[in-house]
Formats: C-alpha cells, structure tokens, sequence
C-alpha cells in the first residue's frame, strides 16, 4: 500500500479561459485605438522608444507625422460619424503599409505616425510614395452620395540623418508637417 501511494499523483484542473481571455481584451484596448484598431499614442511611444534603444537595428528610418486636411469640414458639415468614416479610411490604408519593421498609430483626431525601418533610403521612399498614391486614390463616400478623396499632409524626417533620437525625429517631422499645412496641404514633406 505505501508504494502505490507514493506513485499517487493529484492535481488540480481550473479553466482560466475566460480570465485568459479577459486580460487579453485589457491588453488590446490599453494598446490599441478603439476607432482604427491601429496602436494609440501611449503604445506607439512606448514601441518608438523600445527601438531607439537598439540603434543599430534600426538601420535607416523614416518617421511620418501626418495629418487628414479637411477633418474639420467634414465634421461640421456631414457629422462626426462621417469625420470618423474619413479616420477610418486613412487608417485603412496604413493597414495595408505596414509591414514587420514599422509601426502606424492614430494619435488624435486626424493625426497620425507612421514609422518606416529599411535597409536603403531609396526602398524607403518608394514605399512612401506607393502610400502617397493610395492615399491619393482613396475616397470615401458621404452622406447624399457624394465622394470625398482623401486628403493627407504629411512630414517626413529620417534616423539617422536629421536626428539621432526619437524626440528630435518627432520635433523635425512636426516642423516638416508645419510647412506642408501652411504651404500647399495635400503633400509629403
């Protein structure tokens, strides 16, 4: 009897999916922007920052401040839930730029960050354009049947060229989107 009690093993079983399941949610909505499902401010900092602490991967960078030109028309003239019909089609786009190496958030309103890692400058602008002319090509429908295009500035600065650091990244692509908005809207500066 002693030795068949010494090879007794017990044990407890307990689901934890629905807790599992839970926490996963948490996580998803503390990362991610309930509108676009594209990462919020909070995490795209905290994932920016994460990469600047390896500086050697980062290789060539390019980092985009944009920001959608005539959000404020549309909210006033066909609503809040056309401007955010306007987000979401941006968003779209990005979703389909996004690749390994970068990350894309929606910050506020009609502002967002996209951040482009390569191996040459030269395949980091061409990807960039590829984007600029899906942008350019995009339009959304409105209420009554109207279309409206999609209208986007963006500034562009790049690691390590303009700037070694991530907040200097964000100062000189802020500069740059300036210059787009108070120059001709509607370009990638």
């Amino acid at each position: 009897k002693t030795a068949a009690r010494a090879q007794t093993i017990l044990g407890v079983v307990q689901d934890v999916t629905a807790e599992m399941v839970e926490r996963h949610r948490i996580e998803y909505e503390r990362d991610y922007d309930v509108l676009t499902n594209l990462l919020n401010r909070r995490a795209f900092q905290r994932f920016a920052q994460e990469r600047f602490e390896h500086p050697e991967q980062l290789k060539i960078t390019a980092f985009l401040m944009m920001d959608l030109d005539n959000l404020k028309y549309i909210n006033d003239y066909y609503g809040h839930d056309s401007g955010d019909e306007y987000i979401r089609a941006l968003a779209d786009v990005l979703r389909g730029f996004i690749a390994p190496d970068s990350l894309a958030a929606h910050m506020v309103g009609g502002e967002f960050y996209l951040f482009i890692k390569g191996d040459s400058r030269a395949k980091i602008q061409s990807r960039i354009s590829d984007f600029e002319k899906a942008v350019q090509n995009t339009q959304m429908r409105l209420p009554g049947g109207e279309t409206q295009k999609l209208r986007l500035s963006a500034g562009i600065a790049w690691y390590p060229e303009d700037a070694d650091d991530y907040q200097q990244l964000i100062r000189y692509a802020d500069f740059t989107l300036y210059r787009a908005k108070r120059t001709t809207r509607g370009r990638f500066v």
